[in-house]
């Protein structure tokens, strides 16, 4: 399974009806994700601005 994490609704749409991804609209620093802690095999950031 494909997970995809993305903020903006038009690029997770996209994501979504495009490649048929699982996209979840959750920060990073989201408790959502606590629960997944140790669960994926391969991260990757693209496109990604820290300030």
């Amino acid at each position: 399974m494909v997970t995809g994490l993305e903020l903006s609704d038009t690029r997770a749409y996209y994501a979504k009806m495009k490649y048929n991804l699982e996209i979840i609209k959750e920060p990073i620093e989201s408790e959502y994700w606590s629960a997944y802690q140790e669960n994926y095999d391969v991260v990757t950031l693209r496109d990604v601005m820290s300030m």
